[in-house]
């Protein structure tokens, strides 16, 4: 390895490395920072290797797929928007097989992954020894996440410990990252570690032997009675085993898959586009309890918003790289491929590859098992990966300081400063394509009075994402405004049957009636609404799921209004029942 390779390699195991201690790489300016830089470092590219050709060409043809589905989507500014993510993580994957990593830098790397991961998980057991969390974060502040990244360093330290003759440190290190993976409580994560090990140990059978299952066996031991001891020490009193029957993460899956299917029916070829599914999924949404922005399930997502080819595509390409990864000698190989698997594995059934790190790691070691291949590339390729690295970094770049815009937009408005807040807003939204910008440009220009303002990036939010219902419920409350009942009424009817199930939406819709006089309908309105909500879903939704990242989202306060309502109206249409009595006596 050249010193030029050296040093983009350098950079790209910062970039892996540090976005796991910013929200799990989610952080806005970082994710859009590591998403700039990517493509600089693609100009690595023009030496690129490759034997596996069949892989690269499901790649492309997977990367094709994406963006024909976002062009086609309902709302395609938002859908190519992840597109660019996921071209970008392609880049990092290509760059990674470019550098002709050897096995002697490959050791090195992942004892850097290792040591990193040890580190974020003491950073997880912290925070769940002096905060108020009930399971293991860490820097992702979501169990789950945290338990896909530990998922894909466990592997790799168990490789160091194998091939150490001093066991003392690595055997700590799998101390601590097995501990805080217990202490993730995600059931996935541990059957998908499971699995792997079982084939792991299905795939060495012959060389095992009694001697080798000591050190593992007693390294799985302490950190078990470790993570029993954390709980009792902490009386956080978790129950791995048992779970509300109404809200089983098992039953809400469910949901989230049927509600899926029912959305990859509408349109099987091209799916509705990227990022589609949290915006769609309240129509086919039956219990209020399972709420989700995600399906999770990275092929059952790929497959409903990016339709039958871009996931077989997809599968075929992850097919023939790992396929290649099993036939290539050594051992770090293996445990990269079981990295790769558990991370798999566990993306069947939660939501790990929404965590830009997550992504980053994954993408990374799945260059690194096949890097160092053969036959370079011809010469109109190398100009067409300048083409796409020239715009993609264009794009990446834009969107970094359009990000910047919106966060100084934010901090200005906590300080009370409205109208630099709509001057920062308004140049991010020159710079952008997103309809969040235009939402909440919209919002600063409601707060100013500025009517006119307001409207028109109302109306562009709509334009640019017709299936998002605060858009809608954001203009009919500007039509109230405006005393213009109709045109509330229509706005606010949108907005709810986008959201048949949202208090808000619903509590809407009925106030604009109430203005309207018509009890008939908000009775009707109302009943359906709350046969949803009891008491008792009130209390579980009050709240975020993990029970001390509480932050109070108004459920109780909308019931209430829509239950005042429903008793309004109950009252005034048996009044007029009455009177209708009356005048026919």
């Amino acid at each position: 390895m050249n010193k030029l390779h050296k040093i983009i390699l350098i950079i790209v195991l910062i970039l892996v490395i540090g976005a796991t201690f910013f929200n799990g790489g989610n952080h806005s300016i970082i994710k859009q920072l590591i998403l700039a830089f990517i493509p600089l470092l693609g100009l690595s590219l023009f030496n690129l290797k490759l034997r596996n050709k069949q892989a690269i060409t499901f790649l492309g043809l997977f990367l094709l797929f994406l963006v024909i589905s976002s062009i086609f989507s309902a709302s395609p500014n938002t859908s190519l928007e992840v597109a660019r993510e996921y071209i970008s993580l392609v880049f990092l994957f290509l760059i990674v097989i470019s550098l002709n990593i050897r096995s002697k830098e490959k050791d090195l790397i992942i004892k850097s992954l290792v040591i990193t991961g040890s580190i974020v998980s003491i950073v997880g057991l912290y925070f769940l020894a002096t905060g108020g969390y009930h399971r293991l974060t860490s820097t992702f502040y979501w169990p789950n996440p945290a338990a896909s990244y530990l998922i894909l360093i466990i592997p790799l330290a168990f490789y160091w410990l194998a091939k150490n003759s001093r066991k003392m440190i690595p055997s700590l290190l799998t101390i601590i990252l097995i501990t805080s993976l217990i202490l993730t409580a995600s059931r996935g994560a541990w059957l998908s570690l499971l699995v792997v090990a079982i084939f792991f140990i299905i795939s060495i059978r012959k060389r095992l032997t009694i001697k080798a299952f000591k050190l593992p066996l007693l390294i799985l031991i302490i950190s078990i009675l470790l993570a029993s001891g954390f709980i009792y020490i902490k009386t956080l009193a978790i129950d791995y085993t048992k779970a509300d029957a109404h809200n089983t993460s098992v039953t809400a899956r469910l949901h989230y898959y049927q509600g899926a299917l029912n959305i990859f029916k509408d349109d099987p070829w091209l799916g509705a586009g990227l990022n589609s599914f949290s915006n769609l999924y309240p129509q086919h949404q039956t219990d209020p309890l399972h709420f989700s922005k995600y399906i999770h399930n990275w092929y059952l997502e790929i497959l409903t918003e990016s339709g039958m080819f871009a996931l077989l595509t997809f599968l075929l390409f992850l097919f023939y790289i790992l396929k290649q990864s099993t036939f290539r000698t050594g051992d770090k190989n293996l445990a990269i491929s079981l990295a790769l698997l558990a991370f798999l594995l566990h993306s069947l059934i939660d939501i790990g590859s929404h965590f830009l790190a997550n992504q980053l790691l994954f993408w990374f070691l799945l260059g690194l098992v096949v890097s160092g291949e053969e036959i370079k590339i011809k010469k109109p390729i190398k100009i067409g990966i300048l083409v796409l690295v020239i715009i993609l970094f264009v794009f990446n770049l834009t969107s970094l300081i359009r990000t910047t815009y919106t966060n100084n937009s934010l901090k200005s408005l906590s300080k009370n400063k409205l109208r630099q807040a709509v001057v920062e807003q308004e140049t991010a939204v020159n710079l952008s394509w997103l309809p969040q910008d235009n939402y909440y440009l919209a919002n600063l220009y409601l707060k100013q009075d500025d009517l006119e303002a307001t409207a028109k990036q109302i109306q562009l939010a709509i334009d640019k994402d017709p299936n998002e219902a605060s858009n809608y419920n954001l203009a009919g409350s500007l039509a109230l405004i405006n005393k213009d009942i109709e045109t509330a009424y229509d706005y606010f009817s949108l907005a709810q049957q986008l959201q048949p199930l949202s208090l808000r939406s619903n509590l809407n819709l009925m106030l604009v009636l109430s203005e309207q006089y018509n009890w008939r309908e908000i009775k009707s309105i109302g009943k359906n609404i709350i046969s949803h909500y009891d008491q008792e879903t009130i209390s579980t939704q009050e709240f975020i799921i993990i029970n001390g990242q509480t932050s109070n989202n108004n459920l109780q306060n909308d019931w209430l209004l829509i239950q005042q309502l429903l008793d309004l109206a109950k009252k005034k249409t048996t009044i007029n029942e009455l009177e209708k009595s009356q005048q026919k006596w």
